[in-house]
């Protein structure tokens, strides 16, 4: 009898939990979103270094087994405690139910209320127009230069870079200068954000996806098949969510600074290989005539790496492609991003606006003075 009174409250608490969830991530405003940020948020980040922080592999696969266990304990019980077929299923799907309310209240007190949050175009007072066609050329052509510069630096043939350029160091070097800038922001920083490659390689790449920051694990992930000169930039695009940031575009702004920041000439070329890739495509889209002109003058090594990056990519083709854009696109507009998938491509805008604006102060100084005025070596 007490079992069974015990759980009527514990199933009517999340569906409680649900709705409760639901009418703040709807109603409630940025002011919501920056006390959450500044003050919840931290303490789980600080609670999550000093249990899993420190553990030598994904802390997702804790999850799964602990999912796979549910599931294993679901089935049992529910044979156990019915007599019919009916039954069984009743049983199953409600547990099924809360299981999945459990899920939905726990993203959004992990991490999900950083949507409520002030995004980073108000906090740093950016004016973010429409793109011209004429700065994207022009921003086209700066990294392109910076792109080819960096390149060879790191190697004077034509052959794709591999793995050997990526040092084991790298999460810890993108940490640093990840929580570098955002100290200048004066945004919060609180605890090491981690990422890690995800295994089975493909499992993230075949639904489109270079990482992902998965909020019950409080780490951002990486798939373990993308190609190398991919890596420094998504792991500073990750590692961007698990410090708050929620919209996408400005994750990418974020880790392009980040890489740029960098001593390591390979994650440089990685920052500006990720940023590059979305200047192109956008410069595709816009003026596809001067794009193939443009493209075919692309020095030789960089095609190289272009090469070995999609043939990577080929190895893990999507999986329903449409139906995972479909599915993913609704979930950030609801969550208040209203450019859905686009938003990847503001990277674009934030980082035109940034260098229209006087934050020149600190650390980025002389760094953004040689950045805009580059000294051709």
């Amino acid at each position: 009898m007490l079992k069974d009174t015990l759980d009527r409250v514990f199933g009517h608490f999340w569906w409680l939990s649900v709705l409760v969830v639901f009418l703040i991530n709807n109603y409630m405003s940025s002011g919501f979103g920056n006390w959450y940020l500044n003050y919840p948020f931290q303490v789980f980040r600080y609670i999550y270094d000093f249990f899993l922080g420190w553990i030598p592999f994904p802390s997702i696969y804790i999850v799964l087994i602990y999912l796979v266990y549910f599931f294993w304990r679901l089935s049992s019980n529910a044979k156990n405690e019915t007599d019919t077929l009916l039954k069984y299923w009743q049983y199953f799907l409600f547990k099924l139910l809360k299981l999945l309310a459990f899920l939905y209240v726990s993203f959004y007190i992990l991490w999900g209320f950083n949507y409520k949050a002030s995004t980073l175009d108000s906090r740093l007072n950016f004016d973010t127009p429409k793109v011209e066609l004429n700065e994207l050329f022009s921003e086209l052509q700066l990294v392109t230069y910076h792109l080819a510069n960096v390149r060879s630096k790191l190697s004077k043939d034509t052959f794709a870079l591999s793995e050997k350029y990526f040092k084991s160091n790298t999460e810890s070097e993108i940490r640093y200068h990840l929580k570098e800038v955002l100290n200048d922001w004066e945004y919060p920083n609180g605890g090491e954000v981690r990422v890690r490659k995800l295994r089975p390689k493909g499992v993230l790449m075949r639904i489109s996806t270079a990482g992902v920051y998965i909020p019950f694990a409080m780490e951002g992930h990486i798939d373990a098949g993308l190609h190398p000169i991919q890596w420094p930039f998504t792991m500073a695009h990750e590692m961007s969510h698990g410090y708050g940031f929620t919209d996408e575009g400005t994750c990418n702004f974020i880790a392009y600074l980040v890489c740029l920041k960098s001593d390591d000439l390979f994650i440089q070329y990685s920052g500006l290989m990720g940023y590059w890739r979305y200047l192109m495509s956008n410069y595709r889209k816009l003026a596809n005539e001067s794009y193939l002109l443009f493209a075919s003058n692309i020095a030789e090594n960089i095609k190289s790496d272009l090469d070995a990056i999609h043939l990577f990519q080929d190895k893990y083709p999507d999986v329903f492609p449409a139906i995972r854009d479909a599915i993913y696109d609704s979930y950030l507009k609801s969550n208040g991003i209203s450019e859905g998938l686009k938003s990847y491509s503001t990277i674009i805008a934030q980082c035109l606006a940034w260098q229209k604006t006087e934050y020149n102060r600190t650390i980025f100084k002389q760094w953004y003075e040689d950045y805009r005025d580059p000294k051709i070596e």
